[in-house]
């Protein structure tokens, strides 16, 4: 124990010394055999001293560990208060006490004054910590405002209006603010970055309320680790393991904690995947770009084409059937639904249960129809008329077609005025034949209670998947 006082306590003359030298007092070396207090002592005369004591509390505001050693040095060698001119015994032990009194003081009110902040920087760190994740995200993003946005935002090569268009932001899409100018907003949305009109997004709570309210993106967790690992029935490293994550594989979240990421394993059971190899963001739909558009409205043309072509000669069949008697009847089988220009090899046609529903009912389900898949060939709507059937049957949004369709957060199209426009404006044929078709049984989408555009599809997250005139048709895990 001695030594390590010695040794401190010759920390604390070095650390003397090197406080002498910040306020420009000169430190003679001691002499040989002489002891570190001693050579302290010897080394300041009374006036250096009365110097150095004056520039204390400049001194020990410095980060220099020779503070610490300094006050280790003086309350192992029983000095009385923090001056330095009690090392000497000076003859002005009052004046010094008096100085000392008044540094204390006024070092105490600059902790407490230290302590107040740190208090104040301690709570803004709560409060920071109990935001979530979703809502931390959100600062740093803006959202295609859905009221605003219809049918599309462009992006922009400039922030004018003559700019090159880059791609388009549909409602509720969205993207990282990069920066702001003149009423315009550059963003990084998916692959394109452009300048977008400000007035036509959404920012912070804003956007972050309009996504909850219209069920735009979610949370999801991406597994980061090279190799893959375990998903746990519980929070431990003991608990039962459900199954393993591949790198890469991304679910929705159900739960963040500081060590484990709860995630939506199936339609009924929750995960837990170990939280350092987890990588959890939100995402929402991202732009589409101008490439990307002119390819789609191109195979849209060539689909266009392929369903002409089916319909004619569906036609042509039809008339072959009904010919008088003496005219030879036609051998050929009607041909399937084409897809893509191919006959047709990814959808499977089975026959449901039939549904009977008012005159109303039928208007209003083909409404939906038409809102949601009114620019799709027949097997594209006929799929949407069967996830509204589908859910019917399951009962999970209640026992009624009204129940289904007026659910929170399902059919954006209900909510948001299209309905009721296309109930006011007509609806096409083509959309009531599939209401027709499905309440009928013609089923091409099998129990498939979910769809989304084929853009914003994520396949990683469903149990089964199929595309359908470019909209994506799921069974979630």
């Amino acid at each position: 124990m001695k030594s390590k006082s010695k040794c401190i306590i010759g920390g604390a003359a070095a650390g003397l010394a090197m406080m002498a030298a910040v306020v420009g007092i000169n430190v003679l070396p001691g002499g040989t055999g002489t002891s570190s207090d001693e050579t302290v002592r010897q080394a300041f005369s009374s006036d250096s001293l009365r110097r150095l004591d004056d520039k204390l509390l400049a001194v020990q505001e410095l980060e220099l560990a020779s503070k610490e050693e300094f006050q280790y040095f003086v309350s192992t060698t029983k000095i009385k208060g923090n001056s330095l001119a009690d090392l000497t015994g000076s003859s002005e032990p009052e004046a010094k006490e008096t100085e000392t009194t008044a540094a204390e003081k006024e070092t105490k009110e600059t902790e407490g004054e230290s302590s107040t902040s740190g208090k104040a920087a301690e709570e803004d760190t709560k409060k920071e910590d109990a935001r979530s994740e979703k809502e931390k995200m959100f600062d740093q993003l803006a959202l295609a405002d859905p009221s605003k946005a219809e049918p599309y935002l462009n992006m922009r090569a400039v922030p004018d209006t003559s700019g090159e268009v880059l791609g388009r932001l549909y409602p509720g899409d969205g993207g990282t603010v990069l920066e702001q100018q003149g009423g315009w907003t550059r963003m990084k949305s998916g692959s394109v970055e452009g300048w977008v009109f400000s007035d036509c997004l959404l920012y912070g709570e804003d956007a972050l309320k309009a996504s909850e309210e219209n069920n735009f993106g979610q949370m999801v967790a991406a597994v980061n680790s090279e190799a893959s690992m375990n998903i746990r029935q519980k929070k431990s490293v003991t608990s039962t393991i459900i199954d393993m994550a591949l790198p890469g594989q991304v679910y929705p979240v159900a739960e963040v904690t500081e060590d484990w990421i709860g995630i939506q394993y199936n339609e009924n059971t929750i995960g837990y995947l170990s939280a350092p190899y987890v990588t959890v963001r939100f995402d929402l739909g991202y732009a589409e770009s101008m490439e990307a558009i002119r390819k789609a409205e191109e195979a849209q043309r060539q689909k266009a084409a392929a369903e002409a072509a089916r319909q004619e000669e569906a036609a042509k069949q039809q008339t072959q059937a009904t010919a008088p008697p003496q005219t030879q009847p036609s051998t050929q089988t009607p041909s399937q639904p084409v897809i893509n220009g191919n006959q047709q090899t990814a959808l499977n046609y089975t026959q449901a249960a039939p549904v009977s529903l008012t005159p109303e009912q039928r208007t209003l389900m083909a409404a939906v129809v038409q809102t949601e898949a009114g620019s799709r060939a027949c097997e594209g709507q006929l799929a949407v008329a069967n996830v509204i059937l589908n859910r019917l049957r399951s009962g999970i949004w209640g026992g009624t077609l009204e129940g289904v369709l007026y659910a929170p957060y399902q059919f954006t199209c209900v909510s948001n005025g299209a309905v009721a426009e296309a109930l006011a404006t007509g609806i096409s044929a083509a959309s009531y034949n599939a209401v027709d078709q499905a309440c009928a049984g013609v089923n091409n989408i099998d129990d498939y209670m979910y769809f989304c555009s084929q853009r914003k599809a994520q396949p990683g997250l469903y149990v089964k998947y199929i595309l359908v005139n470019g909209n994506c048709f799921y069974k979630k895990r």
